[in-house]
């Protein structure tokens, strides 16, 4: 953003439809307070307009953390752009900051909310989610769903924490929005650590509860992590790794295997089935905490379900940095598909082959194609070109659909070309490219068609 004054900052917003053309282009101030930075993000359209995020945070990289996080509204009648505005308790509160000028005045609950759009059948407008404080005792205060209409009109409340307490209480993690519903994934928690894991369905038309499912409890034979939940028809999925009882289910050396279950509409367990590791060990050379070999094991990088009922397993061959007398940085290589078809038996697993990385990992991002029935997931890799002697970027694109795999690699970057390519995730079925040359002052972004 343009410096204007001590406090402002100039702003453009252009917005391009789908195929890259230009809808909507305008200026804007916004204030920077307290030696914070702005950060934006803009959500989908309803009901043409579009939600922007303003996120107030400090520091650098892995240390920067989040003050406050602000809206403002695009309508795409007018071209005109809201001042900023928050959801505190049960009303709008637009901020004033000439008036209000300190943050802590402006948004006084510690229980601060997060909007988001929803446009499904027959519903429109924002869920308002209470966000999580770092402190335990106030996690346990945070009980609330509300939704509003594209007018800001409250229509419904949900409560889903009426009898906590410090010691015990819920906490949501994750919504996914389908059709009329919103399938929530809460913790639960004991004292500060969590004990397990529900899966509710709440009608987004009335705020009522539509299921209630406990996937973890005291009685569980295993701990569970999700990766991936999804409404189809009327089938709800769940799926993700699965780990010893009352293990830490965030350690990485103690994964047991891949688990599925199927509900139904009501709540309803129909399936619920587990993988360990050694089912695979005829397609993979793998022990039965997914160790693969050379100090290396599986580290999750996607979850895909499909419209059959069919999963995937998305994972990179990862080894973690360690110490002992000198310092060895963490490596990436490989990535490994694993695929079930919908009764839950293992199909394939694809070792996708990639040079070694330090530091990170490769993979980038994934999107779903064909309306469910398969998936096309990236990564950056880089291969030593022998002729010109460089080292080439090239962006890898999987493809998965209907059980058949297929690949392809486009260059991405060349030291001696002096050009560098950003891949970003872009509608079904494409990819958009941003190519940057800081030298010849050239930034152009360009929509590409995936071929499958």
């Amino acid at each position: 953003g343009e410096k204007v004054n001590k406090k402002d900052r100039k702003y453009e917003y252009l917005i391009l439809d789908k195929n890259l053309n230009k809808i909507a282009k305008n200026e804007f101030l916004q204030q920077t307070r307290f030696f914070t930075k702005n950060t934006f993000s803009v959500s989908r359209i309803i009901d043409n307009s579009f939600l922007l995020n303003i996120d107030y945070s400090y520091g650098k990289g892995i240390y920067l953390s989040s003050i406050l996080t602000t809206y403002r509204k695009i309508n795409l009648d007018d071209n005109k752009i809201s001042d900023e505005f928050v959801f505190n308790e049960d009303k709008l509160y637009t901020i004033d900051w000439k008036k209000d000028g300190v943050i802590d005045r402006t948004y006084k609950a510690k229980i601060k909310n997060k909007i988001i759009p929803i446009k499904v059948d027959g519903v429109s407008g924002y869920l308002t989610r209470e966000t999580n404080p770092a402190k335990i005792s106030y996690r346990s205060l945070i009980n609330k769903l509300r939704f509003y209409d594209k007018n800001n009109n409250l229509q419904w409340t949900f409560l889903f924490n009426e009898n906590a307490s410090r010691k015990k209480f819920r906490s949501i993690k994750n919504i996914h929005i389908k059709d009329d519903m919103a399938i929530i994934k809460l913790y639960d928690y004991k004292k500060s650590k969590i004990a397990g894991i529900t899966i509710m369905g709440v009608d987004l038309k009335n705020g009522k509860k539509s299921f209630e499912y406990e996937l973890d409890n005291d009685d569980s034979e295993f701990s569970h992590k999700v990766g991936e939940f999804k409404k189809y028809g009327d089938r709800i999925y769940l799926t993700g790794l699965y780990y010893p009882k009352n293990s830490n289910r965030f350690k990485f050396d103690k994964k047991l295997g891949i688990y599925k279950v199927t509900l139904n509409l009501s709540g309803k367990e129909l399936f619920k089935g587990y993988s360990p590791w050694e089912t695979l060990s005829s397609y993979l050379k793998i022990n039965k905490y997914a160790k693969v070999g050379k100090g290396y094991r599986l580290s999750d990088r996607d979850f895909f379900i499909f419209k059959d009922g069919s999963i995937s397993y998305l994972s990179e061959k990862y080894k973690p940095e360690k110490e002992i007398f000198v310092y060895i940085d963490s490596k990436s290589t490989d990535m490994v598909l694993m695929n079930f078809d919908n009764t839950f038996k293992v199909k394939d697993v694809r070792t996708i082959k990639k040079v070694r990385s330090r530091h990170d990992y490769d993979y980038l991002f994934s999107q779903y194609v064909k309306e469910g029935a398969g998936c096309v997931f990236f990564f950056q890799d880089f291969k030593r070109d022998k002729k010109k002697k460089d080292r080439i970027g090239v962006l890898g694109i999987n493809k998965y659909i209907n059980s058949e795999y297929s690949f392809e690699e486009i260059p991405i970057y060349s030291k001696k070309e002096n050009y560098t390519i950003y891949p970003m995730l872009s509608k079904e079925g494409y990819i958009i490219l941003r190519e940057y040359n800081e030298e010849d002052k050239f930034d152009q972004i360009r929509l590409e068609k995936i071929n499958y």
